[in-house]
């Protein structure tokens, strides 16, 4: 599993009761990974895949592969982006069309 830090996206709050104590606005998540959607998997993962076609790889099948200890990590530190909304893409074509592309190979 490719892991990734995330693109700060929202603002974060540190709340004590109801009180907001602290604001810092779309900072990078440096103490978290997630799973980054990419994968290199051997022919032994469809024994964790269950029949049908309702199975989704992340929910079911990611569980059980981890809980037998047979999910590792690439930890990725170059550039990652999610594409999950118009947002998301608009924002990686304006790093497109810039010029300044991290992601392009030479």
């Amino acid at each position: 599993m490719t892991a990734v830090r995330p693109h700060g996206r929202f603002g974060a709050l540190e709340i004590d009761g109801d009180k907001v104590s602290s604001f810092a606005e779309k900072k990078d998540n440096a103490d978290v990974w997630v799973n980054g959607g990419f994968f290199v998997v051997n022919s032994g993962v469809f024994d964790y895949i269950p029949d049908g076609d309702e199975a989704v790889f992340e929910e079911e099948t990611l569980h059980k592969l981890v809980r037998d200890d047979q999910v590792l990590a690439h930890k990725h530190t170059g550039f990652w982006r999610c594409m999950d909304t118009l947002k998301d893409k608009n924002d990686l074509n304006e790093i497109w069309n810039s010029g300044n592309v991290p992601w392009r190979m030479r």
